[in-house]
């Protein structure tokens, strides 16, 4: 009777221990989309910090290195919704790569936080009807940075659903304009703060920071 309780406690012990949401050597994938309450800064004499809503698409693809630590990558596409009255279009593209910690591993749930660095383009369409005459855009690149915290439920072996809520940064210098209209030495871009000029001797910045909010599937395998 010993040696059965003995053999029963032992597989409990053992199904326990396997029986975790992401094991060693899985491979996850987190397709979604969400939104976020960002703040927009410029470092241009007399500029006001402004707010944005960005609409969010989201691809992270991931692998276990071990029951706790992961590696990802992450591809994100940001919308920015801008008062009618501006008659601009503005997107980012995020290129991000990082690792993810699981403080909590359950059989079908796991809750993890994560930091992801990486690089961001940053693209400014005017659509008022000469802009759009001129082909005018303007853009930029920079750098990317994300600290999150989420979680995965699954409800079958392979499929479920993530959360995540983070911090996300994107800083962004040296703004190119293209206006097929001027020449490079008169290329100029101008709004209700003045003149601003592609041989300016300032490099002009764009600092995006706030909270993101991210939904979608959950895939492991």
């Amino acid at each position: 009777m010993r040696k059965i309780t003995l053999l029963a406690t032992f597989l409990i012990l053992t199904t326990f221990a396997q029986a975790q949401a992401l094991k060693k050597g899985d491979f996850f994938i987190n397709p979604g989309l969400g939104f976020g309450v960002e703040r927009t800064q410029t470092n241009i004499a007399n500029d006001t910090t402004e707010g944005a809503v960005p609409g969010l698409l989201n691809f992270t693809a991931g692998y276990m290195i071990s029951e706790k630590f992961g590696l990802q990558l992450r591809f994100e596409r940001n919308g920015y919704i801008s008062d009618p009255k501006d008659s601009i279009q503005a997107v980012t593209g995020n290129f991000l790569i990082g690792a993810n910690y699981n403080f909590i591993n359950n059989p079908n749930y796991a809750m993890h936080v994560g930091i992801l660095l990486g690089g961001s383009s940053l693209a400014f369409t005017p659509s008022d009807e000469q802009s759009v005459k001129n082909d005018v855009k303007i853009t930029s690149g920079g750098s990317a940075f994300q600290l999150n915290v989420g979680g995965n439920a699954y409800f079958s072996q392979h499929l479920g659903l993530f959360y995540e809520i983070g911090y996300a940064a994107r800083k962004y210098s040296k703004i190119t304009i293209y206006d097929k209209s001027a020449s490079p030495q008169e290329q100029e871009w101008i709004d209700d703060k003045g003149t601003i000029s592609t041989n300016d001797d300032q490099s002009i910045e764009v600092d995006i920071s706030g909270i993101d909010i991210r939904v979608g599937l959950a895939i492991r395998f």
